[in-house]
This record gives structure tokens, sequence and C-alpha cells, in this order.
């Protein structure tokens, strides 16, 4: 681990070159930057060591670099200037940042490579240990309520800045047979006093630990999330993104979704990331998730709940059972319905809408259809069998003998 305060300028000036080339190439190699934004920071990394800026990694703040107001400065450390990369990047590159400012080089590809250099920095100068603390179960509440940020922005989500909800949060102080807390990440860098990201963490009495959907959902600190559920044997979602009909959990090449609890009846109920779906119980609900087999699902932002509809195989939309057909093991809703399928109008069973035939202006299944209709030989239109004569060693309908 290096240590920045120890270190000269000189040698923090080579270790901002190693972090910003090392930053571009795992940028490019992930596909996060085209051509255009490699050469741009290529560019930089060859001006800034001729234009007099002596730029380095800062001594007092990590991930941030400083740069000399002047030649003779550059060894002062008292006077040089102190700001993030993306705004060196911006204002002392000369020529080179106008391709930024004017929209040449995409910016929201250069800030990808501003992410990746900060953890990589982060990486080489502190423990990541040393940016994390975990906050119990009794303190959520009072966390989610001071988060300001909108949905989306750093800790900020759907559930946050509303004291009434975010006290929803204290029905987990109830669960059987899991200990919920908060792993928060703080790196001085977070507008909230609390740390610049967090996630829930499920703790069983097996001593099993999942790490929930991280906030914010981008960013350099999800590498340092990542990192830290690895060394501690945690296991982390199979992915960041909103729940669909299933969440799982991934470890050690491992994958699981069969993780439950049981809680309480709640009166209200916080929007749930992971464990969306629950089973009614006597006494109150088992939490899982998945939705197969369940009765509710916790998506709501106003602290209710919904009944789990049927999921329509086609259209993929939720209905009131009612308000569905069975097919096998699978329901389609109304229109879907008569989109997909018609009842014989011979004998009532329901036949596959490409497969069916029309006889006599009705709609027939092909059992009907092979069984009990019959082809005019004189206009070609199918119909009952016994609506056919015979004519001429052939067989008409009653509308062409006519």
């Amino acid at each position: 681990m290096y240590h920045l305060d120890r270190m000269a300028r000189c040698e923090r000036s080579d270790l901002f070159y190693d972090c910003l080339a090392e930053a571009r190439i795992e940028a490019y190699d992930r596909e996060l930057i085209q051509s255009v934004t490699w050469d741009f920071i290529k560019n930089v990394s060859i001006h800034s060591r001729d234009n007099g800026k002596y730029p380095a990694l800062s001594k007092d703040s990590i991930g941030r670099v400083s740069y000399a107001r002047s030649p003779e400065d550059k060894d002062n450390d008292d006077r040089r200037i102190m700001l993030t990369l993306n705004k060196f990047l911006r204002r002392q590159c000369g020529d080179i940042s106008e391709e930024l400012t004017s929209g040449v080089v995409p910016e929201h590809e250069v800030e990808k490579v501003c992410d990746i250099f900060r953890r990589i920095v982060v990486n080489l100068t502190t423990s990541p240990e040393e940016f994390f603390k975990i906050i119990s179960a009794e303190e959520i509440p009072e966390l989610l309520a001071s988060i300001k940020e909108p949905a989306g922005v750093e800790m900020g989500s759907c559930m946050t800045g509303d004291p009434n909800l975010a006290d929803a949060y204290r029905i987990f102080q109830k669960a059987e047979g899991v200990k919920l807390e908060c792993l928060l990440f703080d790196d001085g860098s977070g507008k909230n006093p609390h740390g610049k990201a967090r996630a829930f963490l499920w703790t069983f009495p097996s001593g099993m630990v999942l790490m929930d959907r991280i906030y914010n959902n981008s960013g350099y600190h999800l590498q340092h999330f990542r990192e830290y559920a690895e060394t501690h044997g945690i296991w982390q979602r199979q992915d960041n993104s909103l729940p669909d009909d299933e969440v799982a959990f991934k470890r050690d090449g491992k994958r699981d979704s069969g993780f439950t609890f049981k809680l309480p009846f709640p009166d209200c109920m916080p929007y749930m990331d992971s464990f969306s779906w629950a089973t009614e119980t006597g006494r109150g609900v088992l939490m899982q998730l998945h939705r197969d087999d369940a009765d509710l699902i916790f998506q709501s932002t106003s602290g209710g709940w919904d009944r789990c509809g049927c999921r329509c195989v086609a259209c993929e939309d939720t209905f009131d059972p009612e308000d569905t057909y069975a097919v096998g093991c699978e329901r389609y809703c109304t229109s879907c319905y008569h989109d997909t399928f018609i009842d014989c109008e011979r004998c009532g069973e329901r036949e596959d809408i490409e497969s069916a035939a029309e006889v006599d202006g009705a709609a027939w299944c092909v059992h009907c259809t092979d069984r009990h209709a019959t082809e005019c030989d004189r206009c070609g239109e199918m119909r009952p069998s016994d609506a056919i004569e015979s004519w001429d060693a052939g067989g008409i309908c009653s509308s062409c003998r006519n």
C-alpha cells in the first residue's frame, strides 16, 4: 500500500501517470470508451508532462490530483492546486481540454475513466476496510430519513427522505431467521454525512450473509463493495438492477434464490429490492426471493403491498386471476387468449387459432374438421359433411347445387 503523505511529489507524479494509463486500458478493454476517448486520455498524459503543471496524486485527499501554478511551485505542496481528475482534464490541458468541453469527446466516457482512476488510486493507497462500516437495523430508519438525494443519486432511492416510509424498516427488528444491517461506504466524497453508497446485509442463523442491491447502482464504489463481499465470504446479488420474477445471489460460482425468513404481518411495508414476495402463514408472512406461489408482492413506494396476480404468458402483464384463462400450466389474459385461441363452434373445445378452420362460416377445431367436414368440389369451401351431396362422381355443397 502506498502512503501518499510520505511520498515525494515526483513519486506521486509517476503514480498519477501509471494510474491514468491503467484506467484508460481497463476502460477500453471493458468497451466503456471508444478510440476517440482513448486518444484523448493518451494526449492528456503527453501534454501534461510538457506543460509545466507537474500533475501528481494529491497527498491530502485520496483520489484527487494536484498541479503546480508555475514550474517554481512544482514541489511546494502549500501552493499546488488540488482538484478532481475530471476538472483537471477540463481546465488544465490547453487545446486538448477543448475536445472534451466542445463535445468532440463523449463526456460520459471520460467520467468512466475518472471513476476507474479513482478506484485504482484508492485500492493502491488505502485498505478498503477503512471506507466501510456497518450500522444496525435500529439505525437504518434514521439513515434513510436523512438521505435527501433523489432516487438514482448517491444513496437516494424511492424510500429515502421520507421519515414515515423510512420508519417502516423497523419491522425487520421483529424478523425471525434473519438479521438486517446496512453496509455503508464512505470515502469522503459523498454528499451525505453518512457516506457515499449503501447496501443492506441479511445475516442468517447459519452465518450466511447476503449483500442486497447497492445504491447508487453505478460508479467506482461498486468494485469496492464486490471486493468487500469476496473478502468476507458474502453472497452478492447476481445483478444490481430492479427485480423481475426472481432475485438470485451468487458466491464461489454458486447461485441460490431459496433464502427465506419470517415477518409479522406488516401495517406498513417498505419497498423491497430482493425479498419482494411473500406467502401468508398463520402468524405473518414468509419472505422470499421469487414470485412462485407468492401471495403478496412488496414493491409499493407508499408503504403498502399488492396481492400477486396472474402473469399472462403472452403479454407478460399481471391480471386478477378471475380475468385470466388457464391453458395447461400457463395463464392468458382475456385479450391474448382470444388472439391465440378459439372455442370450436361444433364441439366447444379450445383450439389454437392458427390451426383452426372455417367451416361454413364457423370456426372449427382440427378434430371436428378432419372428421365432420368436407371440401366442396365446386366452390372449394369447407362444409359440414352432412351438407355435401354426391354430384357427377364428386361432392358439392347445397349452395352450389342450388
